[in-house]
């Protein structure tokens, strides 16, 4: 038995108090359904409105319960609500909560809970508050130029909600499943400014509740007695582990020790995966771009042919098939799977990218020009610095594109790398401290304009503060429309992000993750957002 295990079999419940399990030793069987996930990474915040992690919020969707949510086979079912009406002017939302929903105290869920929960949300969220500028009255709130009682969002009773917006928004009803809108209660914040700093305090309304937090370790959570729906949730513990290492969450899962791995196994090629571990081995689809994001702030960014010849470096099949495994070269700013390859032939338009189908020689001459006449040369090197986040896949590939740019370039480009926890690394992304970042981006709803959006001003995701009037004029007006109308806006947004260079997006990941025979219910097939929660799931105890 492993250490690491160790510890988590010391810290189970009464209700699961076996020291030792069939997924540890032969000669024991569980005497309750325990879940083990690996997170891969450690949990920033407990708070939903501060989330910007895949972390984090797996175990928001399952300590908390918004008024609607994604499940496990990509449909939108209602959760906290029970129906919602949409007016015909796409200006007013109203939802009918669940009544029967309750806290972990005890207290009902109220409409009143989701005003509070908005308002504060809107005021002091660092993430995603600007997915609540479309509610009335948001911005202005934001600003502090009226008080937080004025925006959009109020009760009619005690279990009606009703959300108006300023402007029509068609697709808002997809907002309302992120964390920004899930509820929280007043008495996390009664003696705790912060409300989330101390995971004991926590009151939530999910199918599960914290019982143990050690941080860059583990997470325990266990059922909710007072959820609404608790006798259709199987699994009475999930038990997340912080594994960063991708060679680590491996062997424990040969051991037996994990039911799911993190999503980013170690990329050996799928053959040698199927073979050792058969049907458990699942590589899917999904709705993640990884990415260079250039700081448009950076004087030496700002000039459009850097950023083209940088874009033209990258060996996108290279990458993609050497290191990545499995996934496929991607250069539009909508990803070329996105609704069943829909936008995948906007790129043909462009002149900017006829480089596409050009020979590695004529690219890579291509971009010697491009950054000669940029002014550069071995005389006067551009020095760039990429900056990322530590993982081990994620590093090959960082360290594999500043070699393309060293040796394509030869030698008038130098590189240096800097790596950073998850942690360290949103925080100085969102105040500007650096000139690329290596990124990716995952749907939080599926639809093209998760990812148009991202070069908005002042949107969350504009992590590289792209400012262009015309493009946010464009992207509003597909908020307004339906049907082939907002396709249309969808195309050319995507050709104009996508010729400015803003970004070097260089491939679509499929997921590699194992999954226990003993786990029911991991679907792969129609989950491109990859949103489940423990709720989804069922465990076969042997």
């Amino acid at each position: 038995m492993s250490r690491l295990i160790g510890k988590i079999c010391a810290a189970l419940t009464a209700a699961c108090a076996i020291i030792t399990y069939k997924w540890f030793s032969a000669s024991k069987t569980r005497k309750c359904k325990v879940l083990v996930e690996n997170l891969g990474n450690n949990i920033p915040t407990f708070n939903p409105h501060n989330i910007n992690d895949l972390a984090s919020l797996r175990i928001a969707y399952d300590i908390y319960e918004g008024l609607i949510r994604y499940n496990i086979n990509g449909e939108l079912v209602l959760t906290g609500a029970t129906r919602y009406e949409v007016s015909d002017d796409f200006k007013k939302y109203t939802f009918y909560l669940r009544e029967n929903a309750k806290w972990t105290n005890g207290d009902p869920v109220t409409a009143d809970d989701y005003v509070f929960s908005y308002r504060r949300a809107l005021v002091l969220a660092k993430f995603y508050d600007s997915l609540l500028y479309p509610i009335k009255n948001a911005k202005k709130v934001k600003a502090g130029d009226i008080d937080p009682s004025e925006l959009g969002v109020y009760a009619d009773g005690k279990f009606k909600l009703v959300i108006e917006l300023e402007e029509p928004n068609s697709e808002f009803i997809h907002y309302v499943t992120l964390p920004i809108f899930l509820p929280t209660h007043k008495k996390n914040f009664e003696n705790d400014p912060i409300g989330f700093s101390n995971y004991r305090n926590i009151v939530s309304n999910g199918a599960y509740k914290i019982k143990k937090y050690v941080m860059n370790d583990k997470i325990i959570l266990e059922k909710s007695e007072k959820y609404w729906d608790k006798d259709n949730v199987k699994i009475d513990e999930a038990v997340f582990l912080m594994i960063t290492k991708g060679t680590v969450d491996l062997n424990s899962f040969r051991a037996g020790e994990i039911d799911i791995t993190y999503y980013e196994l170690p990329a050996y090629d799928a053959e040698k995966y199927i073979k050792e571990f058969g049907s458990m081995y699942k590589i899917y689809d999904v709705l993640e771009q990884d990415k260079l994001v250039f700081n448009m702030k950076n004087n030496k960014l700002k000039d459009i042919r850097v950023r083209k010849a940088l874009s033209m470096a990258i060996d996108r099949n290279k990458l993609n098939t050497a290191i990545l495994k499995n996934s496929m070269p991607s250069y539009a700013i909508i990803p070329e799977n996105m609704q069943n390859g829909k936008y995948k032939d906007d790129i043909k338009g462009l002149d900017s990218f006829k480089w596409i189908n050009a020979t590695d020689k004529e690219r890579c001459d291509e971009a010697r020009e491009l950054l000669k006449s940029a002014g550069y040369s071995t005389k006067n090197k551009l020095n760039i610095e990429i900056y990322s986040y530590t993982s081990e896949l994620n590093k090959k590939v960082i360290e594999a594109i500043k070699d393309m740019y060293e040796s394509t370039f030869e030698g008038v480009v130098t590189c240096d790398l800097r790596f950073d926890d998850w942690s360290a690394f949103e925080d100085n992304v969102l105040k500007g401290k650096f000139e690329i970042i290596g990124t990716s981006w995952i749907a939080d709803y599926n639809l093209p304009s998760n990812f148009t959006m991202l070069y908005t001003t002042n949107n969350v995701g504009n992590h590289g503060f792209v400012s262009e009037k015309s493009y946010d004029d464009l992207y509003m007006e597909g908020l307004r429309c339906s049907g082939t109308d907002c396709e249309n806006i969808q195309h050319l947004l995507n050709a104009v992000g996508t010729n400015g260079y803003y970004v070097s997006p260089y491939s679509i990941k499929s997921h590699r993750r194992l999954v226990s025979d003993k786990v029911i219910g991991f679907n792969t097939v129609n989950n491109k957002l990859e949103r489940y929660i423990t709720k989804d799931l069922d465990i076969v105890i042997l």
